[in-house]
């Protein structure tokens, strides 16, 4: 099952509530036998997607903070459960947040644009 989620312009402008309510409305036709990749803008999901039981998030719009060093941002000691770049996981959930292609700052030190191709196999 593959469902995705709407992105608010303005975080700020959004209700508390409001990547509960988008996740719980992508769920709405998912039958519980399906697996299930969950797509979102921003990786602010995943808490929510993970106590969900939703196996897999896939999210971008951080650019990994376009500072990395060693496959990660180094804003993340900064912001913990931001999910800034690379693969997370909470129970039997993972999140994968690409660093994306695209950025904010006219330079990336240590963390390259990536464009991922994810394999899926069954077990």
């Amino acid at each position: 099952y593959l469902a995705g989620i709407d992105d608010p312009r303005f975080l700020h402008d959004a209700p508390p509530t409001f990547f509960q309510q988008a996740v719980d409305r992508a769920m709405r036709d998912h039958a519980s036998d399906e697996f299930t990749i969950l797509m979102s803008h921003r990786p602010d999901a995943f808490d929510y997607a993970a106590s969900r039981g939703i196996p897999l998030t896939l999210a971008g719009h951080t650019h990994g903070g376009q500072i990395g060093i060693m496959g990660r941002s180094v804003f993340e000691p900064m912001f913990p459960r931001r999910y800034l770049w690379g693969t997370y996981r909470q129970g039997a959930s993972a999140l994968y947040t690409t660093a994306g292609a695209g950025h904010w700052l006219p330079f990336r030190l240590g963390c390259p644009p990536e464009v991922p191709l994810i394999e899926l196999r069954r077990a």
